[in-house]
């Protein structure tokens, strides 16, 4: 799973709203949440929101709907560290019985630790 940021056509776009990252641009427009196939890169199903939304509030949303939209058994979630949060891992991990494949790299971010204790207490939940 990914999600994309996609401009707004209009300035006046009543389903649009800004996103803004530290350092960069800021975005007026919406953010599209994807499920690929991993076997076929294909997409499964995708879910467009306003772009302020954090992918956090709607991973574990769009991953169950796909599963149970499909009937696929899932084996493993591959996703980056802005799904990660205690929901996201109890619908992979409880509900699906997959295994939660998360990249989650704090070096990109100019950060100097390896993981936040808030990332590594997730695990032992």
């Amino acid at each position: 799973m990914d999600s994309s940021l996609l401009s707004a056509w209009r300035g006046n776009d009543p389903g649009a709203t800004w996103q803004k990252y530290a350092g960069k641009k800021s975005v007026f427009g919406f953010k599209v949440h994807t499920v690929l196939c991993h076997q076929a890169d294909l997409p499964l199903f995708a879910l467009v929101t306003p772009a302020h939304v954090h992918d956090s509030q709607v991973g574990w949303f769009v991953i169950l709907v796909t599963a149970l939209l499909f009937g696929l058994k899932v084996l493993v979630v591959y996703a980056d560290g802005a799904y990660f949060d205690r929901k996201m891992f109890r619908v992979v991990h409880d509900i699906l019985g997959a295994h939660p494949a998360i990249q989650f790299n704090l070096r990109k971010a100019g950060k100097k630790k390896l993981v936040t204790r808030f990332f590594a207490e997730q695990w032992r939940r």
